[in-house]
């Protein structure tokens, strides 16, 4: 589920084993980070780390090859930080 409130867009996934096993399936570092009420943010793999650093690097157990589909999405979403 997507719920966008002005300039902010939040995606929803079912959760699917632990949350960290969760986010490790993930492509990109800034795509591993969660919230949670009680623990707030989860961030196993330092996406936001690598999003004030305007950069961007894979989750651990992805490969450029595995994750190349999505990788032009990913790009304009570097562009838009003035990322690299």
């Amino acid at each position: 589920m997507r719920v966008v409130a002005g300039d902010y867009t939040l995606d929803f996934t079912e959760l699917k084993g632990t949350i960290e096993e969760d986010l490790s399936q993930r492509d990109f570092t800034v795509n591993s980070i969660a919230w949670s009420e009680k623990e707030g943010v989860i961030d196993p793999f330092n996406g936001v780390q690598d999003i004030k650093k305007k950069k961007s690097g894979l989750s651990p157990k992805k490969t450029f090859w595995m994750i190349r589909s999505g990788l032009s999405g990913h790009i304009g979403f570097l562009l838009s930080l003035g990322g690299r």
